[in-house]
């Protein structure tokens, strides 16, 4: 059985982070549960998250790459420390703020402030009153759904390059 690794790029400098899965409602088994391996023919599909995601396009080294639309999700609760800046990143790109709530001290309201992070109104201060502060927040994530599907090869292991870039 062929081993293929798909590997996954982005350009090096002057792009928007980017953050790329396999995509697990749509790569289902018989079961019902998530794939995570799949064979020739068959289309795994992917998520790009991104600030703007209808820019984002798809180039492979072999195979074919599709375009399945754009959605927007809420990725699971994540917890922000607060302890040097009044700022602090999130793992996906912030499009709405559902929730956010401090976990004991509070550091006032909390919006976004850029497309990977949000801003609290009081500058934390670890010897000072302010203190430090622990944000439980929910969002939502704007992202665009790709598949790739690979011809069978007769190789042992077979490496897919996936260039991923903002047009």
């Amino acid at each position: 059985m062929a081993e293929v690794t798909v590997s996954f790029v982005t350009p090096a400098r002057g792009g928007e982070k980017t953050v790329i899965e396999l995509d697990d409602e749509m790569n289902l088994d018989s079961s019902g549960s998530a794939k995570k391996f799949f064979r020739y023919g068959e289309t795994a599909y992917f998520r790009v998250y991104s600030p703007l995601p209808a820019s984002v396009r798809a180039v492979s080294s072999d195979g074919v790459v599709t375009e399945h639309g754009l959605g927007t999700a809420a990725p699971d609760v994540e917890f922000i420390p607060f302890t040097e800046s009044n700022e602090a990143g999130t793992k996906y790109p912030v499009r709405d703020i559902v929730s956010a709530v401090w976990l004991g001290k509070s550091l006032g309201n909390v919006k976004k402030s850029g497309a990977y992070s949000v801003s609290c109104e009081i500058v934390p201060d670890a010897a000072g009153e302010s203190g430090v502060g622990l944000l439980e927040l929910s969002y939502s994530s704007g992202f665009k759904r790709f598949g790739i599907t690979l011809p069978k090869k007769s190789r042992a292991e077979y490496p897919v390059l996936i260039y991923v870039f903002q047009e």
